[in-house]
């Protein structure tokens, strides 16, 4: 296409692409349920008799985009009491140090994995003691400008071409793939893993024997039951 369009109006065009996605706040994983799930691993029996002294952070995943269209995803995790991670507060960004992390963010190429582990994050070590919702937030870009970092031109133009020139020309994407087409365009999570340590200072009380049990929840058959 470079008899209609120089590079550097493709380049800014897709510039232009990015930062509409990064206003829509492209969410790739529901932080939402991922939140919940966590959360209802950290039970109140934990909370309440045990104190944490350290959490670790292990996290995978890889860069499918190369099964339709390869551009780079930058990704930044946020994770800790709920209402901060899911607002991608910078208080709860994990700070994984890594020579592909910038400020807790790193970009994976098309078909690249990336496995990266922290050994102690303190500001979760307090979440978890001081009894607050954990929760997971995250930042997902596709940067399709990108092309240091592995977007394929040739690809893009393929399936983005019409999208790009009236992009270019009217600034329309109605022509812009649908959702249909691009279902397997994504990131897949391979691992996540909370490493928690802890100390308790005292015992853990008595559970209720078979008739306290019983009788605390009305269950009448199983109570006729216990020995």
């Amino acid at each position: 296409m470079g008899w209609l369009f120089g590079i550097d109006e493709v380049e800014d065009f897709f510039d232009d692409v990015e930062q509409r996605l990064r206003a829509a706040s492209l969410e790739i994983l529901q932080p939402g349920v991922l939140s919940v799930a966590v959360d209802n691993r950290v039970t109140d029996v934990l909370r309440d008799y045990i104190e944490v002294t350290r959490v670790g952070v292990n996290f995978a995943f890889t860069n499918q985009t190369d099964v339709w269209v390869s551009v780079p995803v930058e990704f930044k995790l946020y994770l800790g009491d709920g209402e901060l991670a899911e607002a991608w507060d910078e208080s709860v960004s994990i700070p994984f140090a890594d020579e592909r992390v910038d400020d807790g963010q790193f970009i994976v190429a098309p078909g690249e994995s990336i496995e990266l582990s922290i050994d102690n994050v303190p500001h979760l070590v307090d979440a978890l003691n001081n009894s607050s919702t954990i929760g997971i937030g995250y930042k997902g870009l596709y940067r399709m400008a990108d092309f240091s970092n592995g977007a394929n031109l040739k690809e893009i133009v393929n399936e983005f071409g019409l999208c790009l020139v009236q992009g270019l020309i009217a600034n329309d994407t109605s022509n812009c793939p649908g959702i249909e087409e691009m279902i397997n365009w994504h990131l897949r999570l391979e691992r996540f893993d909370l490493v928690i340590e802890a100390q308790s200072d005292f015992d853990v009380p008595d559970l209720p024997g078979c008739d306290e049990f019983a009788d605390e929840y009305g269950l009448d058959l199983l109570g006729d039951a216990c020995p």
